[in-house]
Order: C-alpha cells, then sequence, then structure tokens
C-alpha cells in the first residue's frame, strides 16, 4: 500500500517566521525528532509556535504529514539564513533543503522502524519527483551538528575519574542514568566537533535542540524534552546524580572515616638517611585546634585497633601520632599522595553514606553540610562521590579552596531564569540508556545523550533503503541468486549451504568427516594440570556430538554448558574476558524460523545454533571498524591479511564465503565489503583465519599445510 502524504497548511501569521523565502528546492534533509509523537503532533506543534524551527514533512508509522511548501524554506539544517550564494557560508540546508523529519526516534522499536520505512518511502518518490539522484538525500549534520553540549564545559564521568567530552572516545565506559540509577556503560558513539549556538541557564548549558532530562512539578517521573521546550516550561526539576550499586570497597566502616581523617588533617612522617639517601616511613601525625576533632579521631583509631600517642600542647593545641611505619603505605592503598584515589566510586551505598557524613565532620561545616579542600583532585571524587548517591553538590570557590554543599534537591530551572548564548565549539556521546552523567561549571547533572542509531552504519542503512524504494518504485529489478549453490566473486568462493549445523570439535581441523565443512568461530588457548585444551570466543550454540573433544581435566569449564546435546555459551561465560559487558555480532539459526544476525551477549533460547564473529555486513552495508566492530571487543589481532572464512545471509539463505584478505584490516579498509557488496547479502560475519583456516567443499579441499586444532566446526553440507 502506498504512503499516505496529508497537507496542512500553514498559517498565514506564521509564513513570515517559518517560511518567509521562496525556494527552488535542490536536496533532502533526513532529521529525527528526537520525541515520541506522532507525525500530526509535530506539525500542528511546529506550526503553533512563535519558534524558528519549520520543517516541510513529519512521518511517522501510519503517515506523511506536509506542514510546510516544497516552494517555501524551512528552518531545520542549523546552518543559518545566508542567501549569499558566492559566500562559502550560504546556507545550502535551510535555503534549498527539504526536510523530512522522522518521528518516534527517542524510543525507537517497532514504531520508528517503520517510520523510518515510510521516510525512506517519501524520500525515494520526492527524488523521481524531482529527477534527483540518491546523492541528493542527506542528513542533518551534513550541514551542522544537533543535540550536542559544550566542550569546553562538560566533562563526563567515568570509573578513573571525570573526562572533558573533546577526549571520548567510542568504546569508553561512562556513567549512564537509567530511571533512577547509574551504571558505566560503553559509548555507542561521539558526534564530530563543530560550532554550534549554545543557551546556558542555571550551570545546564547545551543546544536548544539537546535531550534534557527533568520532571515537573507534579511528576515523580523522569522524561526527556528539548532544551528549548524546558525553558519554556513553568518550572523544571533536573536530576543531579542517581543510585549506583557497586560491590563496596573490602574495609570497614571506621576504615573509610579514618582514610577521611587522614585526608584531611594527617601528614606523613618520614626521615631521609643522611648516608644512603633512603626515606624511612615513620607513621602518621595529626594536629588539631579543636577538642571535638580530637575525640572524634581517637574514636576512629580505637575502634580499628590503631596504637597511637596523644600530646596536649603548651599552646592548647593537640597532636596524635600514629606510630607505624607502615600506615602511610597502608592509606596509600586508597589515596594518592594523601588525596582521594577513584577507588572510591567502587564504595557501596552504605559506604557513600558513612564517607560523605564523616566528610563533613572532619573536613567540612556541619551546619551548612559542606566540604572544604584545596585539592582538585579531593573536589573531583567527593563531587562524584555524591552525584552516585543522588546528591546535589554545588560548589563555590574562594581564594585556593573550593566549598561543595550537599543537598539532596534537584536542580530547579524556572522559566524565567536567566539565560546566556554564545558560540562555541560542541559534541556529544550516545549511550543505551540514552542519558548521561555530567559535570558542567562544577556541578554534576544528568541530560540526554545524542540520538543515534546504535549502528554507526545507520544512515548508510537509510540511504539503501532509500535507494532500493527508489528502484522499486522505478520497476527495477536485481539479479537473483535463488537458482545458484556456488560461485565465485572478486577471488571468494560462495557456496550456499544446503544441511547447516556447527558441531563441538576441540580436534585438529582436518580430522573432520563431512562432506562440506570449514573452520568455526574464534577461541582461545588454555591448560589445565599438563592438558591444553580449547575454549570458544563469543557466543556459540552447537551440537555435541561422540567425535566432540571434551577434556576432563577442564570439565568445569564445559560440563555447565551442556544440555540436550547441545553446548550453549555466551559472552558472560567466556573465560577470557575480552568481551564481557559487549555485544558481539551473532549469527543465529532457530529453532523454527529463518536465520538472522544480532548483536548479542548471550544466545537466545530458542538458537539451534549461533556463532559470532567479525561484522563485515550488516543490514547491507559497510561497517565502520572504530564506531561499531572496536566497541564490540574486538582487538587488532584477527584482522591481518589471512586466508579465513565467512557466513553472510542472502534473504533466508546461508552462504559460506572462503578466500584471503590483503590489508591489515580487511574491515577499516573495506576490502572484504567492496569485493562482496554486489553479492547481496544483508549480513555477513567473518570466522577465525590464518593458521585456523580449513575449507572442504563437496569432499575436496585445497592443501592445507597445517593440522591445526580448532574448538568448532561449521557443517553446511
Amino acid at each position: 500500500m502506498a504512503l499516505t502524504i496529508r497537507k496542512i497548511p500553514m498559517p498565514q501569521d506564521k509564513v513570515s517566521i517559518k517560511c518567509p523565502y521562496t525556494m527552488t528546492p535542490t536536496r533532502i534533509v533526513i532529521h529525527n525528532t528526537a520525541n515520541d509523537a506522532p507525525a500530526i503532533n509535530e506539525i500542528k506543534y511546529m506550526q503553533s509556535n512563535n519558534n524558528h524551527t519549520s520543517f516541510h514533512y513529519a512521518v511517522d508509522d501510519k503517515e506523511a504529514v506536509q506542514g510546510v511548501e516544497l516552494w517555501r524554506n524551512a528552518w531545520h539544517a542549523g546552518d543559518g539564513g545566508n542567501r549569499d550564494k558566492s559566500s562559502k557560508y550560504y546556507s545550502y540546508g535551510n535555503l534549498e533543503g527539504i526536510a523530512i523529519e522522522i518521528c518516534y526516534s527517542r524510543s525507537g522499536g517497532t514504531r520508528f522502524d517503520k517510520a523510518e520505512k515510510n521516510a525512506a518511502e517519501l524520500a525515494a518518490k520526492l527524488l523521481i519527483d524531482f529527477g534527483w539522484g540518491i546523492d541528493k538525500i542527506t542528513k542533518h549534520q551534513d550541514y551542522s551538528g544537533k543535540y550536542c553540549l559544550p566542550i569546553d564545559e562538560t566533562e563526563l564521568l567515568t570509573p578513573s575519574g571525570w573526562v572533558n567530552l573533546g577526549d571520548i572516545c567510542v568504546g569508553d565506559m561512562v556513567a549512564q542514568f537509567d530511571n533512577g540509577r547509574i551504571e558505566f556503560a560503553p559509548v555507542q558513539h561521539v558526534i564530530e566537533p563543530y560550532y554550534a549556538d549554545v543557551i546556558k541557564a542555571r550551570r545546564i548549558e547545551a543546544t536548544l535542540n539537546h535531550d534534557i532530562v527533568y520532571r515537573n512539578e507534579r511528576s515523580s517521573e523522569w522524561k526527556k524534552e528539548k532544551w528549548e521546550r524546558v525553558l519554556e516550561k513553568c518550572i523544571s526539576f533536573i536530576p543531579i546524580g542517581g543510585k549506583y550499586e557497586a560491590c563496596g570497597l573490602p574495609i570497614s566502616d571506621d576504615y573509610i572515616r579514618y582514610l577521611v581523617w587522614v585526608q584531611a588533617d594527617g601528614h606523613y612522617a618520614w626521615r631521609r638517611s643522611k648516608y644512603t639517601g633512603i626515606v624511612h616511613q615513620l607513621g602518621i601525625e595529626f594536629h588539631f585546634s579543636k577538642k571535638r576533632k580530637v575525640d572524634r579521631l581517637i574514636e576512629i583509631l580505637e575502634s580499628i585497633d590503631q596504637r597511637y600517642s596523644f600530646n596536649e600542647r603548651s599552646d592548647g593545641t593537640y597532636s596524635i601520632r600514629i606510630h607505624d611505619c607502615n600506615a602511610s603505605l597502608r592509606a596509600e592503598e586508597y589515596l594518592e599522595n594523601k588525596c582521594f584515589s577513584w577507588k572510591f566510586l567502587d564504595m557501596n551505598d552504605h559506604q557513600r553514606e558513612v564517607f560523605l557524613q564523616e566528610l563533613v565532620y572532619a573536613d567540612g561545616s556541619i551546619q551548612n553540610n559542606s566540604y572544604f579542600s584545596t585539592k582538585q583532585q579531593n573536589y573531583d571524587v567527593v563531587s562524584a562521590v555524591a552525584a552516585l548517591h543522588n546528591l546535589r553538590c554545588l560548589q563555590t570557590t574562594t581564594g585556593n579552596s573550593t566549598a561543595l554543599a550537599f543537598s539532596n534537591s534537584n536542580l530547579t530551572v524556572p522559566r524565567d531564569t536567566e539565560k546566556v548564548m554564545r558560540n562555541t565549539l560542541v559534541s556529544c556521546v550516545t549511550v543505551p540508556s540514552g542519558a548521561i552523567l555530567i559535570r558542567q561549571y562544577g556541578q554534576p547533572k544528568v541530560v540526554g545523550n545524542c540520538p543515534h542509531r546504535t549502528l554507526d552504519n545507520g544512515w548508510d542503512r537509510f540511504v539503501k533503503m532509500v535507494s532500493d524504494k527508489r528502484d522499486e518504485m522505478m520497476g527495477k529489478k536485481k539479479p537473483s541468486t535463488t537458482n545458484l549453490t556456488a560461485t565465485t566473486l572478486n577471488g571468494y568462493t560462495l557456496e550456499r549451504a544446503t544441511d547447516f549445523s556447527i558441531v563441538y570439535w576441540d580436534k585438529p581441523k582436518k580430522k573432520g568427516t563431512a562432506k562440506s565443512y570449514v573452520n568455526g568461530g574464534f577461541f582461545g588457548w588454555f591448560k589445565e594440570g599438563n592438558t591444553a585444551f580449547t575454549l570458544p570466543v563469543g557466543n556459540l550454540v552447537c551440537d555435541v556430538t561422540p567425535d566432540s573433544r571434551l577434556v576432563y581435566a577442564a570439565e568445569k569449564y564445559w560440563k555447565p554448558y551442556i544440555s540436550g546435546g547441545k553446548f550453549r555459551y555466551g559472552v558472560a561465560n567466556n573465560v577470557s574476558n575480552q568481551f564481557h559487558g559487549k555485544k558481539v555480532t551473532t549469527f543465529i539459526l532457530p529453532t523454527n524460523g529463518a536465520p538472522y544476525m544480532e548483536e548479542l551477549s548471550t544466545p537466545p533460547a530458542d538458537a539451534r545454533y549461533a556463532i559470532s564473529g567479525i561484522p563485515v555486513i550488516r543490514d547491507g552495508v559497510d561497517v565502520s571498524y572504530n564506531s561499531f566492530v572496536k566497541p564490540q571487543g574486538w582487538d587488532a589481532s584477527p584482522f591481518y591479511a589471512a586466508s579465513r572464512n565467512f557466513i553472510g545471509l542472502v534473504g533466508t539463505s546461508i552462504w559460506v564465503v572462503s578466500g584471503a584478505s590483503k590489508t591489515s584490516n580487511f574491515v577499516a579498509t573495506s576490502e572484504v565489503y567492496n569485493a562482496l557488496k554486489d553479492f547481496g547479502f544483508s549480513d555477513l560475519i567473518a570466522l577465525d583465519g590464518g593458521s585456523s583456516y580449513y575449507h572442504k567443499y563437496n569432499g575436496k579441499t585445497p592443501f592445507v599445510l597445517s593440522d591445526r586444532e580448532v574448538n568448532n566446526l561449521v557443517i553446511f553440507g
């Protein structure tokens, strides 16, 4: 059924604001709404306000709605309104681009997938109507970035501390926010830095289209809305952190209190030998003028059975000395040069409570519930711990000292708050939950991330959808592989699997008896006593047969994963930690249904066979090594020039591909993709290669010198 397109005319009193200039379109500009509203709502909201934001179409899962005539411009691309065509800053996006907004991109799912397909159909229709080629499909980021934060004032929390936004890379672990909880997750995408206008209000600074996490006075539910719209609301509450579930430090509550006092008032005593120059640790000294601090520290020292001496001086001050040459060394297991280390992020919820309470007592103001330090490291760690304990942490600086005031209140942004705009270098990241913990102007807070498809090649996939739809609408047909069983292409052999299975092996690769088989997935070598054996890397579901070698000495590694003649092994079970916490591209042949590929950390329960590999083609397009493959956990070791096998899908058919790569990284150089892209693979993964490589087809195999053990075999006929 053809896509339904309806038009809602722009109100006349809004034309001068929303679409003031006539235009001759030369391109299509694709956007995501970063919202979950249907197309009709997006158009009506756009037409009802006085913001200089507009677009020609909004497309959802049911229809496309047009709100601006195609012969008038719209404000959508973020490249301004420069009408001087001789200028290198001419605004091609805003003045010559037809804007299509795809709905439901915030939550994704089936509604967004359908909206994306409908947008591809609309774009294909426009290409045909205007007689344009596929190169006329452009995206917002071709003209300016979007949904971003200022690099100079934004830090993200990592397990090793606050890191400037400009230094964050794909794959880095950062603190994400998920419905009140904080957890560390890998960065999936990073926006290339660009210059844009940002608006600052109440220590929050972002582009107007950036997602802000907020709630109103009458709700306890956190929502996401564009910064522009949050600033229009009566009052908004912004989360300042969340609850982080950690295992905890292996020390007592009183030892945590003791470390706080060492950081606050302790002095490491030492003596350097005048003969050898060697430094000898003598212990830790404390000096106080307030008796309450003396009493508190003595109480803690006695609780942890730490010997000490006490002295009341003639000037009315007090000193406490720990006569233990190893005391400072033990303290430095958690401190760094008497500053808090980032190990304190591993405290559990109760330990964080103990830590923060003692800070106020030892090195702060009980009355103002605040902490003081002259050390940036202490301030950084404490602000992070407070955010992970869902405490607001307000920074003030006087001279060389920084004060952090703690409170349970969230950051508020009233409608009438002062707003400051500036133009600066911006960027952003994408994380799985869609929200990140950041620090701006000394204050931690939670904001949305940059909405982006999980795969780096989401844009390439969309362009391919448009191209395919245009070809379909113009009656073009693709070459068929229906009657092929085997062929060659650009030096690679391609063979259709007629009877697919995977078998656990752990034996020399040449010992297989099937008529057609190849070596399977990646594996690691291990040893238990004097017995060597292999274990798979990644996900694997395969048959265990009488020919499978199951080493008794390694029983604890494989026995828990065998049931009903099947070996079921996930990333979390891997002895190697290479892929722990990651999702790896995996081929799945379900018990019922067609084969498919998906990024998984655990094989699905209905998988008859599953095997992980290096992604080469996903959803019909090339993948990015840096943004998609590397974050899965693949290091550089398996990408060298070598013979290797692949598993690919064309429709519902499984194909086994064999050949030799010639570059140092066959994914980064697109070598294999370029060689095989015309065959029509929707998905293709690389199996193990090099000395593990083996390929037998219809009982024949090329000469292979070595007979290395491999963990599993892929049988395809």
